[in-house]
């Protein structure tokens, strides 16, 4: 069953919830796209099933986009969804276990989340998808040389009212614009004192999943996640794309599956 829930007049989620009689937890899931596009949508409905059929909700949800409003903001949009789901957990699923999930920027703003003071509830585990801890990492800050290969765009106005959704069509081209010309942090208002620095030790359990040969966010920020955190898992994916899983192959499937018996294996789950 997937219900629509309302968390503030302009912001909302989905909730998917599990399948089966053992209602193992509820994924909070935070989406990527640089904080400039995306949407609480672009989880493929194939590994949300996935998640359903072994006992899982997943509660998927939209935040503000830049650059109609500022990191800071989306960060602090991310935090009020939280704290409303800790609010409605039982109500909504019947569990207040909660497993974070974030793909991409998303992972960034789990990070964040994470760092926030009194969370009122802890989440049992967070599930890293090709993501980053810091957005003032050298490889992040200077100009991409991945993405010059490409043609730039111009920079549209910022619309007047925030924007939870935005295209990869209309969308995409300004993040790659940013981020060839090492304008991105700016660009989004990000500044170093924002940034809630991460304390690793104090971070759940985290499964990493990287391509290998990510060329958009290096896989070596992934090796300094596992070096930093005593209890990582990091898997590497022998790909060359970012979001190696967009599409729902039998190989991703087969990734997917994994991170659910990670799961079971740090929850006590059989």
């Amino acid at each position: 069953m997937t219900v629509l829930l309302t968390i503030t007049d302009d912001q909302h989620a989905e909730l998917y919830t599990a399948r089966g009689g053992h209602n193992r937890g509820t994924i909070f899931y935070i989406h990527g796209g640089g904080f400039i596009y995306g949407d609480k949508n672009d989880l493929p409905a194939a590994y949300i099933d996935q998640f359903t059929a072994a006992d899982y909700n997943v509660l998927s949800i939209d935040y503000p986009l830049a650059p109609e409003v500022s990191l800071p903001t989306i960060i602090q949009s991310v935090q009020t969804a939280y704290d409303w789901f800790c609010a409605n957990c039982l109500r909504l699923t019947g569990t207040s276990r909660i497993i974070l999930f974030g793909r991409s920027a998303g992972a960034y703003l789990a990070y964040q989340l994470l760092m926030a003071q009194d969370l009122p509830i802890q989440p049992k585990a967070f599930i890293n998808f090709y993501g980053f801890f810091d957005i003032f990492s050298p490889k992040l800050v200077q100009p991409d040389a991945y993405y010059q290969q490409f043609a730039s765009v111009t920079l549209p106005a910022p619309q007047e009212k925030p924007q939870y959704t935005g295209s990869l069509t209309e969308r995409f081209p300004v993040y790659l614009t940013v981020r060839q010309k090492g304008q991105w942090q700016g660009y989004i208002d990000a500044t170093p004192a924002m940034q809630r620095p991460v304390q690793f030790g104090a971070l759940p359990p985290m499964y990493i999943c990287h391509a290998l040969h990510d060329p958009d966010v290096p896989f070596g920020i992934a090796i300094q996640e596992k070096a930093r955190h005593p209890r990582a898992t990091l898997v590497s994916i022998n790909a060359d794309q970012h979001d190696f899983d967009r599409m729902p192959t039998v190989a991703n499937h087969e990734v997917y599956d994994e991170v659910i018996g990670w799961l079971e294996g740090i929850l006590g789950d059989k």
